[in-house]
This record gives structure tokens, C-alpha cells and sequence, in this order.
């Protein structure tokens, strides 16, 4: 009979699955078919099963010889069943030769090479005992599988107590002494060093190691995942195969959690908030599934994630010069509190202004006459051109918050319920005195603002240039006939009466502007003028309605008007004074319930964020 011959390669394999069966029977075979079922191919497979059954050889004569009294074996000299299965084997040998030879290319055969018989794929895989059962009982048919669910140690138990020559536990070979025997013994090439692969193969002078059967190779994936921000949410699917994929299954990444950063083996989707910017390198092993069901492959996914810092982590928070002559809380915060209304402000220094540990030069007053009931806001921003604007924004503020509560009961007195009463009404007379009487009171603040800066300077030295600053003023006053409100502003920043409930926005100022971006008006002796136009241009600075109801009075420089009102049609759009007080400042702060350390909440908010918008912001509020 022509027996088949098999390479170096195939007996490596053998090897390690004769020493995988001894290990783990009841889970043979190991290896999917396909693209992993060793060094064969996929119609060799069933050809192998004959192949490596007949490696184990034929019984030994000293076995065969001697009688057995166990039920089941043959005495010497008669003809077994086993002996006649065996000759139907050696002759499945020659035709698995055959049909390996008509199912691929020839294995060359090499000086090292010797013909070895191999078994029946039915009788390898349901046998259980192959590589432990001596040739006696090979002989006597006592190779037939317990049921699956058995264990190794019963197994072998079983056939103990059947057969008393068949090896105890300690008396069992090695897995390398075991392939030794099972394998003829092959000659190594002489100076042709093995790189494939173990360099142990078997000799007559050198026992063989034993060789783990090959597994499922992992592959390596990397991937450049989008840019992330700290603090940010983030999201990003991780792209383990182009392929289809079934599951993702034991994952491994522990250096995730460090990041902030969790992934979903259902929707293989990275996600989470970054915690640490820099540039990272993330690593996830996991087995695989697909595209076909029962192929598994061990898969390790490398990503490379940007994370930029939080650009408000880049800002810093210096403080400002103490010792300096005009030095001032770089933050402020003001509550009054009426029988009727809540008056709250709050004053902050910009991140611009933090970060070099300048000055604050916007300011803020409040205040409340009891005796007749008028409520006044005053914001005031210093121009950041002037060096002691800090100054002169907080002597603008102060100095006009006086004059009104003292000119407001004095130059209306109770008078005012009756004036307001007529000018609902809609008598001109009413409306034309109470025009006149209000712009006298509040363009005469701002002048007395001005003049008390003007004599600073001078008694300090400086240029009055230098105190330069802008100034809005808002006052209300609850009356029998409603709610009279007015505003007066001299350069950018705003004040707006809002009214949800009725959608209205009243603005009471109107910004002025130069010809460049950024560029104001601040108060100044040309505001003042002696000339028809101007005090007619004056005149015009003046705003005032009388309500029955309303939301809020509000007052702001420009640190919070350009970022929350970019446009002068801005600033008068109730859709954006509804989103201003009802989706963000009043929820944030709780100014309309009157909520406990609202002028507390309301400095936070000052730090909200928007890009480029980093001045000083000042803000203050009547409910």
C-alpha cells in the first residue's frame, strides 16, 4: 500500500492537536473550517481526520499476544473485529492519499521526511481516549466515547477499571513523550534552520517540546478619530473591520475611563466628555464576530483622539494691583429690597482684563427713595483707552444715582400719579411736561456725573480724558395710573423695560456707535453743548413709557449686550429677550421668585461664555 507522506509543517500541527485533545476532548475540534484549520485546506480536511487516527499505529505484538480477562478483548491468536477494521483503515489510508493528492498540489517531500499513516476524522473526533489508551486496549474496542458531558477524570476512570494494563494518571506519558511515540521519528535537515515556525521538531537524540496548535491570528486596526474638546461631549464609532460584524465581545480598554471616555461594544460607538487634552493613544482589544457566524478573530484597535483644552481653562484670573491709588473690587454685587420690587446688580471683570490683571472699569449703583417710591439703575463702562476709566465709571455711577433719588421726589413729588394718570390718557399737555420734567432730572444727572469727574481730575492732575467713560440710567416708579419707567444713556450698553406676558420690549436707549467697530461716545463737555442742536441731539436720549404690568427693568453695558443683543434690531426683538430672560438669566439666577443668594448667582452668570465677547460685564435688574 502506498502510504502518503506528510512535512515538518503537518507534523507540527498534529502535534499540537494531539496535545490539545489530551487537554480538552469534549471541545474538539478546535478550529473553525476555514481560513484557520491549520496547515491544510479546507478539502483536505476530512482526508486529515484519516490521516492523524492512523498515527497512533497498530497495536504492539506483546499486547496482541497477551489474554485478557476483561469482557470484550480477543485471546492471542484468534481474528478481531478490530484487527479486521484495522485493515479497512490502512486501505482508507492509501484513498485519503489519493484524494489529498487529487485535492491540491503535492507537499514535496524532504530527506527529513518519513511516510506516516494517519486515522479516520470520525474516529478522531469522537474518540475521547486517543492519546491516553495503551495499544491493548486499542485492540479490544474500549475506545468508544462516554457521553459528552463526562469529564476527562471519569473517563479515564472507566477505563481503568476496565482494563487493569491501561495507565494510571502518573503512570500516563507526556504530551511530549506521547507525540514522540505516536509520530515515527523524523530526521531534521542539516543546516536548514527552521524560521517558520518551533524550532523543536522531534529526534531520536532530542525528545519533542510540545507544540500549541495554531489559533485564529489577531489583526491591527488603526483609526484617526475626529478632534475633541475637554469638557465636551464627544462621539465617534471605532472602526474595527471594514467587513461586516456581528458582535464585539470581550473588550478590553482600561485606559478609557482615565480619559472620560466609555465605548459600547452594541454600537461600537466611542463616547463620553474628555477630562485631559493632549494628544492621546487609545488601544481596544476585543474578539469579533463575522461577517459570517462562528468566524472570530481577536481584534486591537488603535486610535489617535486630539483633545483641545477648554479655552476657558486658557484665561487667568490675576488680580489687579491693590496698592494702586484707584484700586477697586475687581467684582461687585448689590441687592435692594422694596415692599413691592426687587433691585439686584452685579459688576465683573472680563476674562481679557483678568488674564494681565487689569482693573475692572465697568461699576454699577442702585438704589430706592422710600418716601415716594422711585427706583433707580445706573451702569457705567469705563473705556479701556483711558488708564483711570475704573475711576471715573465708579464717580459717574455714584454721582448720578444721588442726584436722582434726590431730584425725583423733589421735582415731581405726588404729582407724578396725577401727570402719569393724563399722559395715559393721551392729553398732549401731559405728555409734553412730563417730557420736559424728565430729561431735565436725568440729563441733569449725567451733566453732575460729568462735573464730578471733571473735578477729580482736576484735583488729581490728570486729563479729564483719562476718567472717560459711558453711563445708562434707568428709573421706575409705581404709581395709581401704572408703572412709569424712563431711560437716559450716554454711549453703548442698554436699557430695555420687557414685558412676556403682553411680548413687548421697550427699549429706553439707543446705543451710539463711531465709524469703526468698538467705537462710542463717553460723557464730555461736548454732550452738554449750549447750541439748539445740542441740546436737541440731547433731547433724543431720552426714553420713557408708562405700563400697567411688566417682567423686568434691565440695564447693561456693552460686556453683556453685544454678546446677548449683537444688533440694534436685536435689542428690540421680544423672541430675543425671550430667550435672554426666560431660557437663561432668570431660570440661572432666580431673580423673579426672589430666590435666596440670587445676587450671588447672578455674578456667576456674568462668567458665561461667548467667543471674543471677554470685556467687562455689568448688569442690574428691577422685578
Amino acid at each position: 500500500m502506498n502510504t502518503p507522506t506528510i512535512d515538518k509543517e503537518q507534523v507540527r500541527w498534529i502535534a499540537g492537536v494531539l496535545d490539545r485533545l489530551k487537554e480538552d476532548v469534549a471541545h474538539f475540534p478546535v478550529f473553525p473550517l476555514g481560513e484557520n484549520t491549520g496547515p491544510f485546506t479546507d478539502s483536505q480536511w476530512e482526508t486529515v481526520g484519516r490521516l492523524v487516527n492512523a498515527a497512533k499505529g497498530p497495536p504492539s505484538k506483546a499486547d496482541a499476544e497477551q489474554p485478557s480477562a476483561v469482557d470484550g478483548h480477543t485471546p492471542a491468536g484468534e481474528p478481531s473485529q478490530d484487527r479486521q477494521t484495522e485493515k479497512s483503515d490502512q486501505a482508507a489510508v492509501a484513498a485519503g492519499a489519493n484524494d489529498m493528492a487529487a485535492t491540491s498540489p503535492p507537499v514535496p517531500a524532504t530527506p527529513a521526511t518519513r511516510p506516516v499513516a494517519l486515522p479516520d476524522l470520525q474516529t478522531f473526533k469522537d474518540s475521547d481516549a486517543t492519546a491516553t489508551t495503551d495499544a491493548s486496549c486499542a485492540a479490544s474496542g474500549i475506545l468508544a466515547a462516554p457521553a459528552q458531558e463526562a469529564t476527562i477524570a471519569s473517563k479515564r476512570e472507566q477505563q481503568s477499571a476496565k482494563c487493569p494494563d491501561h495507565p494510571t494518571e502518573q503512570q500516563m506519558k507526556s504530551p511530549t513523550e506521547e507525540v514522540a511515540t505516536v509520530l515515527p521519528e523524523i530526521q531534521a535537515p542539516e543546516a536548514q534552520p527552521h524560521t517558520d515556525g518551533p524550532q523543536n521538531i522531534p529526534t531520536p537524540a532530542q525528545p519533542a517540546t510540545p507544540l500549541a496548535a495554531p489559533m485564529p491570528k489577531a489583526f491591527i486596526k488603526t483609526q484617526t478619530l475626529p478632534n475633541a474638546m475637554v469638557g465636551r461631549p464627544f462621539s465617534a464609532e471605532v472602526g474595527f473591520s471594514d467587513s461586516q460584524i456581528l458582535a464585539v465581545r470581550d473588550v478590553e480598554a482600561p485606559e478609557l475611563a482615565d480619559l472620560g471616555l466609555t465605548f459600547d461594544p452594541d454600537t461600537r460607538v466611542l463616547s463620553g466628555v474628555p477630562t485631559k487634552d493632549g494628544d492621546h493613544t487609545l488601544q481596544i482589544v476585543a474578539a469579533i464576530e463575522g461577517p459570517s457566524p462562528g468566524h472570530i478573530q481577536t481584534v486591537r484597535w488603535t486610535g489617535a483622539l486630539t483633545v483641545n483644552p477648554d479655552p476657558k481653562s486658557l484665561w487667568r484670573n490675576e488680580p489687579s494691583d491693590q496698592s494702586d491709588v484707584d484700586w477697586k473690587e475687581d467684582e461687585a454685587k448689590e441687592t435692594v429690597t422694596t415692599e413691592k420690587h426687587l433691585l439686584i446688580a452685579a459688576s465683573k471683570r472680563g476674562r481679557s482684563h483678568a488674564h494681565t490683571g487689569l482693573f475692572r472699569d465697568d461699576d454699577v449703583a442702585i438704589g430706592h427713595d422710600p418716601q415716594f417710591g422711585w427706583n433707580v439703575l445706573v451702569v457705567a463702562d469705563g473705556a479701556g483707552s483711558a488708564p483711570k476709566s475704573r475711576k471715573g465709571s465708579q464717580i459717574a455711577v455714584m454721582t448720578a444715582k444721588q442726584e436722582l433719588l434726590s431730584a425725583l421726589p423733589a421735582k415731581f413729588g405726588l404729582s407724578i400719579h396725577d401727570l402719569v394718570s393724563d399722559y395715559r390718557k393721551g392729553d398732549p399737555k401731559a405728555d409734553a411736561e412730563l417730557r420736559k420734567d424728565l430729561y431735565i432730572v436725568l440729563a441733569k444727572a449725567a451733566y453732575q456725573a460729568y462735573a464730578a469727574i471733571h473735578a477729580h481730575a482736576k484735583r488729581t492732575g490728570e486729563p479729564i480724558k483719562a476718567f472717560s467713560t459711558t453711563l445708562v440710567m434707568a428709573i421706575h416708579i409705581e404709581t395709581s395710573a401704572g408703572h412709569l419707567v424712563a431711560g437716559f444713556g450716554i454711549g453703548d450698553g442698554g436699557a430695555a423695560l420687557l414685558d412676556l406676558e403682553g411680548g413687548t420690549v421697550h427699549a429706553l436707549t439707543k446705543a451710539d456707535g463711531g465709524e469703526f467697530a468698538g467705537q462710542t461716545r463717553f460723557l464730555s463737555r461736548e454732550e452738554f453743548g449750549a447750541s439748539e442742536e445740542a441740546k436737541a441731539r440731547l433731547a433724543q436720549r431720552l426714553h420713557f413709557v408708562a405700563v400697567d404690568k411688566f417682567t423686568a427693568l434691565v440695564a447693561m453695558t456693552d460686556g453683556v449686550t453685544d454678546p446677548m443683543f449683537p444688533t440694534d434690531a436685536a435689542f428690540e426683538s421680544i423672541e430675543t429677550w425671550r430667550k435672554f430672560w426666560a431660557e437663561d438669566l432668570d431660570p440661572a439666577v432666580g431673580i423673579s421668585t426672589r430666590t435666596e443668594g440670587a445676587e450671588d448667582r447672578l455674578l456667576e452668570w456674568l462668567n458665561f461664555w461667548s467667543q471674543g465677547n471677554h470685556d467687562d460685564r455689568t448688569i442690574a435688574v428691577l422685578v
